[in-house]
């Protein structure tokens, strides 16, 4: 029902972890995070709260500007290549943002500034000369994150300047041993500069006694705080010598500061990037007082956003300064400090009494048949990709049912399209489809006639709406998936031991209450399914024919009565073709033909020479890829390569990147792709054809580099581009 307990509304503030404006979205990035937001949000709604839910694409940082210089570009034209994409691919799968906007606008700007300067009048940032490491190859001092060497606590090598991933502490640059120029792998120097530094320290007991309250937390998340804390909290570095960043606000800095040595500086991105939470509520206000942008999606900066009306609470304080009102923070497990520990220490130093986080929901990692996600080396899924094939409910039910609480879990096609087969598809999908099909062709559209509501019916949906209920309240998707695949499974039981198909032969009367029953609980799953598989949820809906919308509906089950109409029904989950697994298989083997690592030593063209294509076919299975012969000798050297270029045409002089060969897996970084025989459904490769992208010159990825046809065969690679 929904919640109208002292007339008063629930009000719920969702803050989701920004995404960088750096790439398209994988699947690793949203197994945890931009969905479960989302199944929260839309049940919360459905139970009558006013939620408002914020996020947007991060773009300041070290991504970005890697980024940048990979495609060299400006890092306001990285964020203006891919801010767009992250908004297409979340509305692709639905994600239901109340505001989707970005770190760029200059209502950001403004809230970041303003809380720069309250944090210094409150005497919470103080200047400290300190000593940054600076690249005099690349004639910079080096962000956190480009700097990467040995953790001093775990030992891992490739730890960052601001964090190990390994285990999980956090650090400054120069904690690192043996530290690195993470762009061009020479040894920084020391030197010397100036900074404001957050006052953690200050801010201990404060936290400190805060966070033991929060008994409620996640295990994980009372792990990871807890372990920061033992080790005592220590001032943070607020500012940094970057060019892209939110500006300090120098002209504003008190007269007892000198204000030229923060000309060139900006905050750091961590502060700035937790504080989006707040400006992104900030514009969400702005935005709502304006019906042209909220019509055109569009924000305050004439960003592309994902905005909706706002609904009884139309001012940002309302979720910020109502006691009431809790905040939830959705997130990976690597962020869990900075939501636990540095956004609240802010917020308390901000002194303006604004909400403290009540949950963060930290999910785990998602890896890939085995592997852990990289782009690097191509091992990845696409979202637009999965969506596209397969559909948003299948990928939705599948990250419900599998969701990353508490252990990392590995996506592998083979439990993809078997999960979806047979439970989304045989479980709920056949139980409504058969029942609506039976139903409708045996009583004339109509819902039979039902002289009550079987009392083990009854009992099963109020215990379902329950389970669910409860396990959504404490953002446990996969056993509230589970409740509904509980549901489903009684009812599919149910409409066998009554066998209506053999009843209606010689009582149409008794057949009709088992339907009429039946077509109760799929009236009930609707309801229960839809904060996971909205679009199913609608569809159905609209199948039954009945008035208004799921969505504009309430949590809670309500009889269909006897005598109305509905649609003929229509499959609401295909299945998935079995074949599909093989051909998943086939491209992640077509993208990831080598082996990944780093070889110093090794030339970055190493055993990459000019070939001629001498025949093309197409391969026997797979109609996307082509068999190639190329010659790569002039003495008639010949090896078979399969590709999935277009543009191959035969005569054509390539990059032949033969058996060993020593690849770059990406423009800009330090891995290298040695090339191995492999096999493509069935069929032997010998060797890759190299794009310009795979060698690092350009960013087509689609189409083979091809050289001009004067090149003597057999001629290493790295010759040709140095003539």
């Amino acid at each position: 029902m929904k919640n109208t307990m002292n007339n008063k509304k629930e009000k719920i503030f969702i803050a989701v972890a920004w995404p960088y404006a750096n790439s398209p979205l994988h699947l690793g990035h949203i197994s945890g995070t931009y969905l479960a937001c989302d199944f929260f949000a839309r049940y919360k709604r459905l139970t009558g709260a006013e939620v408002l839910m914020v996020s947007g694409s991060d773009s300041h940082g070290t991504p970005i500007t890697v980024q940048a210089a990979k495609e060299n570009i400006t890092p306001e034209e990285v964020v203006n290549k891919y801010h767009p994409q992250l908004v297409d691919t979340f509305r692709k799968i639905n994600t239901s943002f109340d505001l989707y906007t970005h770190t760029r606008t200059r209502n950001h700007r403004e809230v970041v500034q303003e809380e720069f300067l309250k944090l210094l009048e409150n005497g919470y940032l103080f200047e400290k000369e300190t000593e940054q490491l600076f690249c005099t190859k690349c004639d910079k001092f080096l962000p956190d994150r480009y700097v990467e060497g040995e953790c001093p606590h775990c030992h891992y090598e490739n730890a960052r300047g601001d964090q190990c991933d390994e285990c999980g502490k956090l650090l400054d640059p120069t904690d690192l041993i043996n530290p690195r120029c993470k762009t061009c792998s020479s040894t920084p120097e020391l030197r010397k500069t100036i900074h404001f530094f957050f006052d953690l320290k200050k801010l201990e007991p404060q936290l400190k006694e805060w966070i033991d309250k929060q008994t409620h937390w996640r295990k994980q998340v009372q792990v990871f705080t807890a372990n920061w804390l033992k080790e005592g909290l220590q001032a943070r570095a607020f500012t940094r010598d970057l060019k892209d960043g939110i500006p300090v606000p120098w002209e504003k800095l008190p007269e007892s500061i000198d204000k030229e040595k923060y000309k060139n500086k900006v905050i750091y991105v961590w502060f700035e990037a937790v504080t989006g939470y707040l400006s992104a509520a900030i514009e969400w206000e702005k935005i709502n007082k304006d019906k042209g942008l909220l019509e055109s999606q569009t924000g305050t900066d004439g960003q592309k956003v994902i905005v909706t009306a706002a609904g009884e609470h139309k001012k940002w304080e309302d979720f910020w300064k109502d006691p009431e009102c809790k905040h939830y923070y959705f997130l990976g497990k690597d962020n869990i400090p900075f939501h636990s520990i540095i956004w609240p220490a802010l917020l308390f130093a901000r002194e303006d009494d604004l909400n403290l986080p009540y949950e963060v929901v930290a999910s785990q990692f998602l890896t890939l048949e085995g592997k852990q996600f990289s782009k690097s080396r191509d091992w990845y899924i696409s979202v637009d990709h999965i969506v596209s094939r397969y559909g948003v409910d299948a990928v939705r039910y599948y990250f419900a049912a599998g969701y990353p609480e508490a252990k990392d879990i590995d996506f592998t096609w083979k439990q993809f399209i078997d999960r979806v087969n047979n439970e989304l598809v045989a479980n709920l999908g056949n139980f409504i489809h058969r029942t609506l099909t039976f139903t409708h062709k045996n009583f004339d559209g109509d819902v039979p006639v039902g002289t009550c509501l079987d009392l083990s019916v009854q009992k099963h949906i109020d215990q379902a709406f329950a389970k669910v209920s409860r396990n959504l309240e404490l953002n446990k998707f996969a056993p509230a998936m589970a409740a509904v695949l509980e549901l489903s499974r009684f009812g599919n039981q149910y409409l066998n031991e009554n066998e209506p198909w053999k009843i209606i032969k010689t009582n149409k009367e008794k057949a009709g209450e088992t339907l009429y029953n039946c077509i109760q609980i799929i009236n009930a799953l609707k309801v229960l399914f839809y904060p996971f598989l909205p679009n199913a949820a609608e569809k159905l809906h609209k199948q039954l024919c009945l008035d208004g919308t799921v969505e504009s509906g309430e949590w809670k089950f309500i009889e269909i009565e006897s005598g109305h109409t509905f649609e003929s029904p229509e499959i609401l989950f295909p299945k998935i073709p079995p074949e599909r697994l093989e051909e998943e298989l086939a491209l992640l083997e077509e993208k990831n033909s080598g082996d990944v690592g780093n070889c110093d030593s090794c030339s970055k063209y190493e055993g990459i020479i000019v070939g001629k294509i001498l025949e093309l076919e197409k391969h026997p299975t797979k109609a996307h890829l082509t068999v190639v012969k190329v010659k790569v000798h002039a003495e008639l050297v010949e090896a078979q390569i399969v590709c999935g270029a277009k543009n191959l045409k035969i005569g054509q002089h390539v990059p032949v990147a033969t058996v060993g060969a020593i690849v770059p897996a990406t423009h800009g970084t330090d891995n290298e792709v040695k090339i191995k025989k492999s096999k493509f459904a069935g069929v032997e490769s010998e060797g890759m054809l190299c794009s310009e992208a795979e060698l690092g010159i350009g960013e087509n990825e689609e189409e083979i580099y091809v050289l001009e046809e004067n090149v003597k065969l057999g001629t290493k690679l790295t010759e040709v581009l140095e003539s």
